[in-house]
């Protein structure tokens, strides 16, 4: 099985670092470059996205509908991957995708902060959506959120697969939370 080449480059500082990298890069045809540059330098994603072959991804440490709305008019990337707690939850994902896919511009949304109802509300959102990419989670987090909970989703090989439940179809344990909650709490004491 073959996996596309997907470079995160984190925000590097030097730019002229970042450019020499992309070029020696290039003959690699990399699926993607996530965060070549801040977000908040839009200018710069911009000269990024046309100075290279390569699909510019920015979003993941950006909140509020402004910021979004203003890559999307400039043109500053090929895919959006906005956190879906951080851009302020599904309503307003719903409304990036929208106005993304009327510039033709994919989501990708991300999601680190939580495995259970954050990356159900992210999944679910993905499944609704027609210009969704794909969906950035951290499999190792999932574990720990069986314990208190009954996911939505099965990861098999690299799909999410969700199950047909009501609402975001997930089940919290509250007597276990609280209980896990208790036992961390008295840990640190």
């Amino acid at each position: 099985m073959e996996y596309p080449l997907m470079l995160d480059l984190a925000i590097p500082k030097d730019l002229d670092q970042t450019k020499t990298f992309l070029k020696e890069v290039s003959f690699l045809k990399p699926y993607w470059i996530e965060e070549p540059a801040d977000g908040e330098n839009i200018s710069l994603l911009n000269e990024i996205k046309n100075g290279f072959d390569m699909k510019v991804v920015t979003g993941e440490k950006h909140s509020g509908l402004p910021h979004f709305k203003e890559i999307i008019k400039r043109d500053a990337a090929d895919i959006l991957n906005p956190d879906i707690s951080g851009i302020g939850g599904i309503i307003d994902m719903l409304y990036v995708s929208k106005e993304a896919l009327n510039n033709d511009i994919s989501i990708s949304p991300h999601c680190w902060n939580s495995m259970s109802v954050s990356a159900s509300a992210m999944l679910h959102v993905c499944s609704s959506i027609p210009n969704s990419e794909k969906a950035e989670i951290f499999p190792d987090y999932i574990e720990f959120s069986k314990e208190f909970c009954e996911l939505s989703f099965n990861i098999v090989e690299d799909k999410a697969i969700l199950n047909q439940s009501a609402g975001l179809g997930m089940v919290i344990h509250e007597d276990i939370l609280s209980k896990l909650s208790t036992y961390r709490m008295d840990e640190k004491n």
